[in-house]
């Protein structure tokens, strides 16, 4: 026969919502993180340009390109990074959904 959940151990749901709330929280972490590619971009390539800009003897271009290749790889890992976090919190909320339950029956006759 169907016996009741014992108290002590949390129902499916319960263990459901906190895994959906881990991977939620998770995900916005990695978000988060990924904003920091982008930035360090920036600041290296303004650097680069600084780099160039105060060079005494004739700036050179080809030193420039290096410095702005360097600079793209925070970018080029970020974004990765930031695509399996709207993945992961987009799997989160899905799972935080309520199972889906029947709706009620009306009693009344039309």
């Amino acid at each position: 026969m169907n016996s009741p959940i014992p108290s002590d151990q949390p129902s499916v749901a319960t263990s459901r919502t906190r895994v959906a709330q881990g991977m939620i929280w998770t995900g916005r972490l990695l978000l988060l993180a990924s904003i920091l590619g982008p930035v360090a971009t920036v600041l290296q390539i303004v650097q680069a340009f600084d780099a160039v800009a105060n060079d005494p003897d004739r700036p050179n271009t080809a030193d420039l390109a290096v410095r702005i290749n360097e600079s793209l790889l925070p970018s080029l890992i970020a974004a990765p990074v930031a695509l399996v976090a709207i993945s992961i919190v987009t799997l989160g909320f899905i799972l935080r959904r309520p199972e889906n339950t029947p709706p009620p029956q009306s009693t009344e006759e039309h």
